[in-house]
């Protein structure tokens, strides 16, 4: 929309916050092996950066989606 609104129903958004949420919890034990002496990104010294780097692009992403959602049942608490 235009005006900055969100058209998603509820289930399009629960849905995206599980997505989000289960690759976030994924992707930690991931960045502990690949980034371990001997791990995939041991090897490539750009990989053991890009690694990190997209762990806090990850850890941002699923905090902003929480943040929105509990923002949204706070709106709809104070509209009752």
């Amino acid at each position: 929309r235009s005006d900055g609104q969100s058209i998603k129903s509820d289930k399009e958004n629960m849905f995206e916050g599980l997505c989000i949420c289960t690759l976030a919890l994924f992707w930690i034990p991931t960045l502990f092996i690949a980034t371990t002496p001997g791990g995939a990104a041991d090897q490539v010294g750009n990989a053991y950066f890009f690694i990190w780097g997209s762990s806090v692009v990850v850890t941002e992403t699923c905090s902003w989606w929480v943040r929105d959602w509990r923002m949204a049942i706070h709106d709809v608490v104070r509209m009752q």
